[in-house]
C-alpha cells in the first residue's frame, strides 16, 4: 500500500515538473527513493547466525531470524509496522535477540533453512533448535503474541526458579 502511495507521488510530481530539466528531476528522484531506504527500523540486529546464538546463550533468551529481501513488499511493510514498533522492540530487547537475513546477500542460510516465501520467520533456541516458524506477516500484536507463545519453551534462568520456589 505504501508503495502505490509513493508511484502517485512520482506520477503526480513528473506532471508537475514537466519543465525541469530531466537532470534534474531524476536527481530529485534517487534521492528521494533513497530516503525511503532510512525510513525503516533502526532495531539493533547480530551481524552473523553464530554471533546471534552466542549472544542469545549469554543472555537466556532466543533467537529471532527474520527472512527478507530489499525487493519483497510485505517483508518491508512489516519491518515498519513489526519491527518500527516501539512495543515490539521492547519486547525483543527483552526476550530475544534479532538476527536479519537478506536472502540475496545470504544465500547459503536462505538454502539451510529452507526458505520459499518471505517474510519467512524462524524461532530458535540459542543451540539452533527450531521452535517455530512463520511464513506470513505479522501485525505487531499477532507476532509479540506468537513470539510469547514459544518463550514457554525456553528454560527459565536460574534466579526466576529460585524467585518461583520461594513463592510456593
Amino acid at each position: 500500500m505504501v508503495y502505490f502511495l509513493h508511484l502517485f507521488k512520482i506520477l503526480f510530481i513528473t506532471k508537475k515538473l514537466k519543465n525541469m530539466n530531466a537532470i534534474k528531476f531524476y536527481s530529485l528522484m534517487i534521492l528521494w527513493i533513497s530516503g525511503l531506504q532510512l525510513q525503516a527500523s533502526n532495531f539493533p540486529t547480530e551481524k552473523t547466525i553464530n554471533a546471534a546464538k552466542a549472544k542469545a546463550c549469554q543472555e537466556n533468551k532466543i533467537v529471532i531470524m527474520e527472512f527478507t529481501a530489499k525487493w519483497c513488499i510485505p517483508a518491508k511493510d512489516m519491518e515498519q509496522a513489526v519491527f518500527g514498533n516501539v512495543k515490539v522492540q521492547q519486547f525483543i530487547a527483552e526476550h530475544a535477540i534479532l538476527f536479519q537475513v537478506d536472502i540475496d546477500e545470504q544465500k547459503n542460510l536462505k538454502a539451510e533453512y529452507k526458505i520459499q516465501a518471505l517474510p519467512t520467520i524462524i524461532l530458535m533456541k540459542a543451540s539452533g533448535k527450531i521452535l517455530s516458524r512463520k511464513e506470513e506477516s505479522f501485525n505487531a500484536e499477532s507476532f509479540i503474541a506468537w513470539v510469547e507463545e514459544n518463550l514457554d519453551q525456553m528454560p527459565k534462568p536460574e534466579s526466576a526458579k529460585n524467585k518461583s520456589q520461594e513463592a510456593n
